[in-house]
């Protein structure tokens, strides 16, 4: 029997300018479990998480979805006021920089506060208490001098505890944690990655970790989605694409993530960038930076196919596969 997920999403496209930013972004996350979606800067993972969230200036862009549904409820439907309900309370969001994401003119502990008294309405003197429980769980030290002090006072890996603890105060079932490591060094890096592991297994809530690094999601993920130049071209499980990836990117991305003993001037890397919006390619989007680029890729423009049970990619030369002219999968 299965589970139905906490999170659904299906066809989600952003337009800004008659040009899409994304498209045909599926993404399934379940109770508890962590989600990793993965890509090089400029694939589309923060905007694809932004629209979820929807805090995309509508004025700007154009949001549209087949599906957007957390707990059987469509997101897209909600009016503003049902929106920051679940915004907050259900749904919480790390950014990518603290320093952007947090009030320079208040207090950490403020900041954490102010988020317990609109969501579960605390007095100022519960909250203020509340707050400084949370500094303590996130393992800020010294919380209760700590808990006055401003974001520019406080050290990196800091600033990401307090963000971490905003978005938890309320004991969500989802958070998106949108690169939370970003700018922080190794050591740092790990230890908010066990943090937020730990942190989950307490409070049961489901993570969409969104990063650049596969290295990133490989211990904690339970999922995975590679995402590239707007759309997911790649998803199974974390065992699924380490062990057996059937997009070249994925594999480039992993032959791109040396471990630890390797000799960085043999470091494989995928040649070209991301391409912008307006001039991705009319056939498959990777085509250009492929290694096993044939003819028909500039013709065909894969979608998501399944090739196993959780485990589907976009390419028409998936490894061990054979995909035939009308687009059906058959082993190679």
């Amino acid at each position: 029997m299965s589970v139905a997920p906490l999170l659904s999403v299906r066809g989600l496209e952003v337009r800004s300018g008659g040009v899409a930013l994304v498209e045909a972004v599926e993404l399934d996350l379940l109770k508890g479990q962590t989600h990793g979606l993965v890509g090089e800067s400029g694939s589309g993972k923060s905007i694809s998480a932004m629209a979820i969230m929807r805090l995309l200036d509508a004025a700007q862009f154009e949001v549209e979805a087949q599906h957007i549904s957390f707990e059987g409820r469509e997101l897209l439907r909600l009016d503003e006021g049902g929106m920051r309900h679940v915004r907050g309370a259900e749904i919480s969001m790390i950014f990518q920089e603290p320093m952007t994401a947090l009030n320079p003119v208040l207090p950490v502990g403020e900041q954490i506060a102010e988020t317990l008294r609109v969501h579960q309405r605390l007095s100022r003197t519960a909250a203020r208490k509340r707050a400084l429980e949370m500094l303590d769980w996130v393992r800020i030290p010294a919380a209760n001098r700590r808990i006055d002090e401003y974001p520019h006072q406080l050290s990196g890996g800091m600033r990401q505890r307090v963000m971490i603890a905003i978005a938890i105060a309320c004991q969500p079932k989802l958070l998106i944690a949108d690169e939370p490591t970003t700018a922080l060094d190794v050591t740092i890096q790990a230890q908010i990655l066990e943090l937020l592991h730990d942190l989950q297994s307490e409070l049961h809530m489901a993570i969409l970790l969104i990063t650049h690094d596969l290295g990133v999601v490989a211990g904690y993920a339970d999922h995975v989605s590679v995402m590239y130049a707007g759309r997911i071209v790649e998803t199974g499980t974390t065992e699924q694409i380490f062990d057996a990836p059937l997009h070249p990117y994925t594999e480039g991305l992993l032959r791109s993530h040396p471990p630890v003993d390797a000799d960085l001037a043999e470091l494989a890397t995928i040649p070209g960038t991301v391409p912008e919006p307006h001039l991705r390619p009319e056939g498959c989007r990777f085509g250009p930076r492929c290694a096993h680029f044939r003819e028909i890729c500039d013709q065909a423009d894969p979608r998501l196919m399944w090739f196993a049970d959780h485990h589907r990619a976009a390419c028409i030369r998936p490894r061990g596969y054979v995909v035939n002219d009308l687009l059906e999968v058959e082993h190679g």
